[in-house]
């Protein structure tokens, strides 16, 4: 996937794996990133690889940094959200439909023919699926922040589905809270959804 963050902001390739049954997804940012979670959890050094797993029913988001040159994670650390430990940006599978989106009809997004969903949320947010190609193939979610330049896009390059369980690389057991995070001990369970 290719992320676009503000006009201002650089842009940068990541992949991402998502669980619908385990409720995790994972991003791995690769150098240049300046994805909010790596950056705010100071895991590692600004634009370093780094990791990022959702996972919903353990209600943790883990957060680990790469060596730019071996690609071995170097550490891991426990991310909060929203002032509760247990808040995770896991992305429903029914997100659209839970979040009421509204069908906005076919629309040409980075030159391809695509049905687009928007929903309002804190942001505005819109999501794009392939009609060239069965299935209903993602091809980018944007979010606005009341301009007219997307704040946040992903578009995505390649997108394959293959059954296999994703877990957190093995230095991610019993970790410590991020650098970049206060010490909070809410035991809530919630999810959260894109823009909300």
């Amino acid at each position: 996937m290719i992320f676009v963050e503000g006009s201002e902001e650089p842009t940068w390739r990541f992949q991402c794996w998502y669980d619908a049954t385990a409720q995790r997804d994972v991003y791995e940012h690769g150098v240049g990133n300046k994805d909010e979670i790596c950056v705010i959890s100071k895991v590692g050094p600004e634009g370093a690889p780094c990791g990022v797993m959702n996972d919903a029913v353990a209600g943790k988001v883990l957060v680990w940094p790469r060596d730019p040159n071996t690609g071995a994670v170097t550490g891991c650390c426990e991310f909060v959200m929203g002032g509760k430990r247990t808040d995770t940006y896991f992305t429903r599978p029914d997100w659209l439909q839970e979040s009421q989106a509204k069908y906005t009809g076919q629309h040409v997004v980075h030159g391809v023919e695509a049905d687009v969903w928007f929903v309002q949320a804190s942001y505005d947010n819109h999501y794009a699926v392939r009609t060239d190609q069965p299935g209903q193939v993602p091809l980018s979610f944007w979010e606005h922040m009341g301009g007219s330049t997307p704040y946040k896009e992903w578009y995505f390059e390649n997108f394959v589905v293959h059954e296999q369980k994703i877990e957190p690389p093995a230095q991610c057991v019993n970790v410590p809270l991020c650098p970049g995070q206060p010490n909070f001990k809410v035991k809530t369970h919630s999810y959260v959804t894109f823009g909300v």
